[in-house]
């Protein structure tokens, strides 16, 4: 789908990250986009750093590597002091090997995924302890939902109060985090965000909704009342210690397709991380949802793993979701990286909307 009567010069071809299904492909407009990178760096200036501060990221998915390495691309890097490191299915050489860029480029930001980031952070914990990354002023967590104990984790290492996440997808970007930490400013002046429940009327603070955005920007292909998948809280409309007057998102709860949908209640993804947060030996794990009453829990366990610990999961998850649902826990079944380089501690093919 094209705007009629645009100059072919604005269009730009773009596909969707594909997380949960076949990618979309649409069109960028290039005015679009620079209203779309203005927000990237307005976020970055209330996480403490600015446009050519130097910015190491750790986020590139597989689809994004010949992208990556296109002179011109690399040109634009170069003169903007960014650097990209792939994110794809990390080892522990490979976190060594940016461990060692990282303390040689002393970059003021390091953007990436939450998973990543925060495996790279245990990574430290253990190997480098006495590592101090000084020039890091913030670490800057999206496109996958940040956890309690992963930013409590990254923040041990990098410094508390350092680690900002941003909302948003490649289609446009949504919303951050700011200085005060207490929600996620909507980037109100070139996109509408609307939390909707399943009729599609406004969600009330507080209540968790669907997730609709209208972009104000791309006149190429207009995404208008877009549900991108999402499910968050709206904030009430309070002034935010920052003095940022814009509208703010309470807390983004994930997707819908990593909801688990049980027949009475719904569990989101931040419940299970609390839970094996406190589990000695697991180091992964990802619930899978294919029937209303049964759960697959797929775990990468370390030695410390054995039967008390999984009875603990057994016994605390059975107090979570009742007792006519089905728990099965698989050990011996790998947790497989998808082909975005994001992680999703739930898979579900469940319907959430309809949970009864």
């Amino acid at each position: 789908i094209k705007t009629v009567g645009l100059s072919p010069s604005r269009y730009v071809w773009a596909r969707t990250g594909g997380s949960t299904g076949e990618p979309t492909h649409y069109y960028w407009d290039k005015r679009g986009q620079d209203w779309n990178r203005g927000s990237v760096y307005r976020s970055a200036e209330w996480a403490g750093t600015t446009l050519g501060d130097r910015a190491l990221q750790m986020s590139i998915a597989r689809v994004d590597r010949s992208e990556a390495q296109r002179l011109p691309k690399r040109i634009t890097n170069w003169l903007l002091r960014y650097r990209d490191w792939s994110a794809a299915a990390p080892t522990e050489r490979d976190f060594e090997e940016y461990r060692e860029l990282l303390l040689h480029f002393r970059p003021a930001s390091i953007w990436g995924y939450a998973s990543t980031l925060d495996a790279f952070a245990a990574y430290v914990q253990s190997q480098h302890s006495s590592d101090r990354y000084e020039s890091v002023r913030a670490v800057i967590t999206s496109s996958e939902t940040l956890q309690p104990e992963q930013r409590r984790r990254i923040e041990e290492v990098f410094g508390t109060g350092r680690v900002f996440d941003h909302y948003g997808s490649r289609e446009m970007y949504l919303a951050a985090e700011c200085s005060a930490h207490e929600g996620y400013h909507v980037h109100a002046e070139v996109l509408i965000l609307e939390v909707v429940d399943t009729d599609g009327n406004p969600c009330a603070p507080g209540q968790s909704g669907r997730v609709l955005v209208t972009d104000l920007s791309n006149h190429a292909f207009p995404f208008v009342r877009y549900e991108i998948g999402d499910m968050a809280v709206a904030a009430p409309e309070a002034t935010c210690p920052c003095g940022v007057t814009l509208p703010r998102l309470q807390r983004v709860e994930g997707r819908i397709s990593d909801l688990v949908a049980l027949r009475d209640r719904i569990v989101t993804p931040q419940t299970f991380c609390m839970i094996f947060s406190t589990v000695r030996g697991v180091k992964q794990f990802q619930v899978h949802q294919d029937e209303r009453d049964r759960l697959r829990v797929l775990l990468e366990t370390g030695d410390e793993y054995g039967a008390e610990a999984e009875s603990f999961i057994t016994e605390t998850l059975r107090q979570m979701v009742g007792s006519e649902t089905a728990i099965e826990l698989v050990t011996d079944e790998p947790i497989l990286v998808p082909e975005s380089g994001k992680r999703r501690f739930v898979v579900s093919t469940v319907s959430a909307e309809t949970p009864q």
